[in-house]
């Protein structure tokens, strides 16, 4: 694969023998691929040619193009399937805990690639417009904003091209959605023009900011759907509905073997009749709440919800432990395996936050949320590939390597940089960072053949007995913690 170009004056030329706009990739991603030179030298080529719209030629070694395409590539086994037909009425709820997604604003999720936007009649927000066709372009509004900036959800919108995602419309009544098909923001004038709502004043520690408040109306050309909000168009309440839950994929994971990636089929067998039965019992209880809350009363329902969720548990916590303790691993492989899986860090959690960047420049690996609705956040390192040791001999006695004091350093940064926003934290996304804490995950013990498990979580102890906000822990610690929680001590 080649990609060459050069830039004069300000004129960039390209060639690209392959190109995809599915999954762009971060600096920490690269990073995690191994190829944290490539990020480096983007950044001292694009100060070189003074490139302000993020465009620098950059000569890539085979091995760095295959990294890069590597990293490039979305994790295509935990995407849920777009399942939608249009002009099908859904719970936004539901949409969001199956395909993710802000609850209450526009955007793009992190579960699935798919840039979601909701649309809204005259009768439930009158201050905004009235969406309206424009010959072969809808005009709808944006999301309000206060300043001239582009706020994050306007962008996301606006850019889902760019970033190679779907735009999927939908209109909102009350708490259920309708699906009106994909859209594509019109690339020749994607907003029509800005919208001022007033001037909104807000207090921030002794001063008093005035801000004009706007929003973009935006330009869609529909590519599949029915054409929406004209005369001819079906009421929201008589259209056909549907509920939306995650199913589990037969296949298994792919599983590392010595450097290579192969991918264990699984047989299709034929379900016995008691799981046929289960199975469609399952499918109608969403569509009859009474029966529902009768099984609730039933002990045997209790006895076998447990069970599956044991079951899954137990599950998850093994691919777990087989990620752990593979020594080709990324912190990538780490953090896709402990996705969505909070319970592993706890029962103090009630879950995951929508959102990975609370403040500017800063994205944490997870961020966790307690049942009061402060902030936990995980930064996840290398287990097995760690390169380096955890612990050290200093002085006749054992201490933490650089390597962990490295990453307990990071993590103050991110803490510090959460105390200074937790204001905005807070009025954006209704997150508590003023008592946030953070959870270092950093090595194995088994990575260290000479020195006992029991040294190695020792030093760790002393350590976090010296902090108040930071806590280290091996994934074998982890991993054996969460084994307890679910009676199966190691």
């Amino acid at each position: 694969m080649e990609a060459s170009g050069s830039v004069r004056d300000h004129n960039a030329r390209f060639h690209f023998t392959e190109f995809s706009l599915v999954a762009p990739v971060s600096a920490r991603a690269l990073r995690a691929a191994g190829i944290a030179a490539l990020a480096a030298a983007r950044r001292s080529a694009q100060f070189h040619y003074d490139c302000d719209f993020g465009f620098a030629p950059l000569a890539l070694e085979a091995g760095q193009w295959d990294g890069l395409r590597s990293a490039a590539q979305p994790d295509s086994r935990r995407q849920p399937r777009w399942g939608i037909p249009t002009g099908t009425v859904v719970q936004r709820a539901e949409l969001h805990d199956v395909y993710g997604g802000n609850r209450s604003l526009p955007g793009s999720s992190s579960k699935s690639s798919n840039t979601f936007l909701f649309v809204r009649h005259v009768a439930d927000r009158e201050a905004l417009a009235t969406p309206r066709w424009d010959g072969d372009v809808l005009v709808v509004p944006g999301v309000v904003q206060a300043g001239d900036y582009v706020s994050r959800e306007n962008r996301m919108v606006l850019h889902h091209v760019r970033r190679g995602l779907p735009l999927r419309v939908f209109e909102q009544q009350g708490r259920a959605c309708r699906y009106l098909g994909e859209f594509l923001v019109d690339q020749d004038q994607p907003v029509e023009s800005w919208v001022q709502t007033g001037t909104v004043r807000r207090s921030r520690s002794l001063t008093q900011l005035a801000r004009e408040e706007q929003y973009p109306l935006l330009r869609l050309r529909q590519l599949t759907g029915e054409r929406p909000f004209t005369a001819m168009s079906p009421l929201l309440a008589g259209a056909p509905r549907m509920s939306l839950t995650l199913t589990l994929n037969t296949g298994q994971d792919p599983i590392s073997e010595g450097g290579r990636t192969t991918t264990a089929q699984a047989q299709d067998a034929p379900p016995s009749d008691a799981a046929e039965t289960v199975r469609q019992m399952l499918e109608q209880l969403p569509r009859q709440p009474e029966a529902l809350r009768a099984l609730s009363h039933i002990d045997e329902a209790h006895a076998l919800a447990t069970l599956i969720q044991h079951a899954r548990r137990l599950s998850d916590l093994e691919a777990l432990r087989q990620v752990a303790e593979d020594t080709h691993a990324s912190e990538r492989d780490l953090q896709r395996v402990l996705q969505g899986q909070f319970w592993i860090f706890g029962g103090q959690y009630a879950g995951e936050a929508a959102r990975r960047r609370l403040v500017a420049g800063d994205e944490v690996d997870i961020p966790l949320l307690r049942g009061d609705g402060s902030l936990q956040i995980v930064e996840i390192k290398r287990s097995m590939s760690l390169p380096g040791p955890l612990v050290k001999r200093h002085r006749g006695a054992w201490v933490p390597s650089a390597q962990v004091h490295d990453a307990v350093s990071q993590a103050q940064n991110y803490l510090t940089h959460l105390d200074e926003h937790r204001q905005r934290v807070w009025d954006q996304f209704g997150i508590e960072a003023r008592r946030a804490s953070a959870l270092v995950l950093i090595g194995h013990p088994a990575a260290h053949k000479g020195i006992p498990e029991n040294t190695v979580h020792e030093v760790l102890r002393v350590l976090n007995s010296h902090q108040t906000r930071i806590c280290v822990l091996t994934y074998k610690e982890l991993i054996d913690n969460a084994a307890r929680s679910l009676g199966d001590p190691p």
